[in-house]
């Protein structure tokens, strides 16, 4: 684990968290498991395709989640559901894919085109050029073929943008079995629990060695977690763990450190809660 305050991430899309309440085979990584027919395994009139599925190809890997394999495998489903209708051999999924391509800045990329590497302009030319082609409708490709080749002659406008400004405390929703944070987590929002219940767990050395997780708390409606790793600037001293559908009110630390250093006894208060759990940091 790398304790960082920014994380970027560059992967691809993940499943729906719809998927996660399935009862349908998954993989590790939350896809659902599917044959050469992109039907659900153990299933016979469950389909999946695109982000949600771990679509196998014919040399053992998965399909990567990309929109040229997304789009075919729509089209070879819906004649799988017509070919299972008509009681017709379903037909599997094979395609190896066109290439890739990413822009990585102006006027500069990389692809990756029928195993021909391109760098450079040449590459941020074709990228530009197909997506272009694959924008609906020749009013909306010729305004955006317009504004590409006013960036060609003219300089780029500097934008301000306001990182400092916080979103504020919203509504967040988490469905049973879902991690609200992670034991070792940078702390970053304090949640106050208005409906459904959670767990609090800590991970302590087991037989042999292995870690075992041990819950030491449960939460139901009105009570409040994650301030501790706030108000001591600290990593998450526990995990918290959705148990039931539950709904949160989540305080970014700006806001949450504005009423701790305002409100009185209100760090005294939130450090007798977490005493009582049992999660004050250990010295």
């Amino acid at each position: 684990m790398i304790p960082a305050k920014t994380l970027v991430s560059t992967i691809p899309a993940s499943p729906h968290p719809l998927v996660d309440a399935l009862a349908l085979p998954k993989t590790k990584n939350g896809r659902l498991v599917v044959d050469a027919s992109l039907r659900v395994q153990g299933y016979t009139n469950v389909w999946a395709l695109g982000d949600c599925a771990a679509v196998p190809t014919s040399d053992g890997t998965t399909c990567p989640p990309t929109a040229q394999h997304a789009t075919r495998q729509a089209r070879l489903i819906a004649e799988n559901i017509g070919a299972t209708l008509a009681g017709k051999t379903l037909r599997p999924f094979d395609f190896k894919g066109l290439g890739k391509m990413g822009s990585l800045g102006r006027r500069n990329a990389v692809a990756e085109i029928f195993g021909l590497s391109i760098s450079g302009f040449l590459a941020w030319f074709l990228w530009r050029t197909i997506y272009l082609a694959k924008l609906p409708g020749w009013g909306r490709r010729l305004k955006v073929a317009s504004s590409w080749a006013l960036d060609l002659v003219l300089a780029p406008e500097l934008v301000e943008l306001r990182l400092d400004r916080s979103a504020g405390a919203v509504h967040e929703h988490f469905e049973s079995g879902q991690n609200v944070f992670v034991e070792g987590e940078l702390g970053d929002r304090v949640y106050i629990l208005l409906s459904g219940r959670a767990e609090v767990v800590r991970r302590r050395p087991g037989a042999g060695g292995v870690a075992v997780e041990q819950v030491f708390a449960t939460l139901g409606p009105g009570e409040c977690f994650g301030e501790m790793a706030l108000l001591g600037s600290a990593p998450r001293n526990a995990t918290v763990r959705c148990v039931e559908p539950m709904t949160v009110l989540s305080i970014p630390k700006r806001e949450f450190g504005l009423l701790a250093a305002n409100v009185p006894g209100l760090r005294a208060s939130f450090e007798q809660v977490m005493a009582r759990r049992g999660l004050l940091p250990q010295s």
